[in-house]
């Protein structure tokens, strides 16, 4: 029997990646064959200003060419709040924001 605390913290980062790959304009299987990482902009009060998720240059481009808003450096620049509210839109209405 696996670790009911690990087991609660993959399916929170499930959820994330699901809702995360929605506001991308990918499917969550899309995501999961690219690599990348969650990155935030900080003020120097430690006030998030942006989240940043920063693909690998060796992400499958056919899936990256799909991806909403991503720039020059393969990275999207997300309102810190954008995440927490579709989080926040998804739970309670079971839509897709």
């Amino acid at each position: 029997m696996g670790n009911p605390i690990v087991e609660m913290m993959n399916m929170q980062e499930d959820s994330r990646n699901e809702k995360l790959a929605r506001i991308l304009g990918v499917s969550y299987d899309e995501l999961e064959q690219t690599k990348w990482k969650l990155d935030e902009e900080k003020s120097e009060e430690g006030l998030v200003h942006h989240l940043l998720i920063v693909f690998e240059k060796n992400s499958p481009r056919n899936i990256l060419d799909k991806i909403k808003g991503l720039d020059e450096n393969d990275t999207v620049w997300l309102d810190p709040n954008e995440l927490a509210n579709k989080v926040e839109f998804d739970d309670e209405f079971g839509g897709e924001g």
